[in-house]
């Protein structure tokens, strides 16, 4: 599964490009992983969107929790 992640981010996201530093990485990362969880449906969820499932508004789909990332 975590493979699939990387692929659909380095693909769908644009993040298979060089960086120049990782100053320039962080931010790129945080809002695709965003994108991810918030604009793209995922076909595992019923084609719901992650932050859905999250909150509850998929009834028949498991809540799931995204652990909070240290910054």
């Amino acid at each position: 599964m975590f493979n699939v992640v990387i692929g659909i981010l380095k693909g769908e996201y644009g993040l298979n490009t060089p960086f120049v530093d990782l100053a320039q990485v962080s931010p790129i990362v945080e809002e695709a992983i965003y994108l991810y969880n918030s604009d793209r449906p995922h076909l595992s969820l019923g084609y719901a969107y992650p932050r859905e499932a999250d909150d509850g508004y998929v009834l028949d789909i498991p809540k799931i929790h995204f652990p909070e990332v240290a910054q």
